[in-house]
């Protein structure tokens, strides 16, 4: 079994930002299939993953981290670890 994604930035494939984006369900992350993308909204707005399991380019990869980031999805993170005293 793979190791749980704990933040967008661990992510290398379109199935590591679906399994990351699927741990977020519980706060309001909606997550439908597009055609050969899946589609994550939240009150923030939407990002597109592609579904592919190979690892993708790197400005693929940063495009849909900066996505996930704007659309609140690594904000939740951050949250965690300041509330932690880990930041």
């Amino acid at each position: 079994m793979a190791p749980k994604i704990e933040k967008p930035e661990d992510c290398r494939s379109g199935s590591d930002f679906y399994q990351f984006a699927q741990s977020q369900e519980d706060q309001g992350v909606e997550i439908v299939p597009n055609g050969s993308y899946w589609e994550v909204r939240t009150k923030k707005g939407r990002a597109y993953i592609p579904h592919s399991d190979r690892a993708l380019a790197k400005p693929s990869r940063n495009l849909i981290v900066m996505a996930f980031k704007a659309i609140g999805l690594a904000a939740v993170v951050l949250t965690i670890l300041w509330a932690n005293g880990l930041l």
